[in-house]
């Protein structure tokens, strides 16, 4: 059995039956795939934000050892004057 037997593309199958409406998430075959666009942005952000947190614990012993080394928290004297 060839490729080519297995049926019509999915443009005319949707022509033949006008009245099923597809979910937002389906894309036609020229158009962009909004969901697989969302979930890239998604995994993109997600695995960078998993990084500053592993980044954060991974120096949470030096921070909390050092606390007047950090930016910030340094105190100045005042000058009389």
């Amino acid at each position: 059995m060839s490729r080519d037997s297995k049926g019509p593309p999915m443009t005319e199958q949707q022509a033949q039956f006008p009245g099923v409406h597809l979910p937002w998430f389906v894309a036609g075959a020229e158009q962009r795939d909004p969901l697989m666009i969302a979930m890239g942005i998604f995994l993109v952000l997600f695995v960078f934000m998993f990084g500053v947190l592993m980044l954060r614990l991974h120096h949470l012993p030096e921070h909390s050892t050092h606390p007047a080394s950090t930016p910030g928290t340094m105190t100045t004297a005042k000058r009389s004057g």
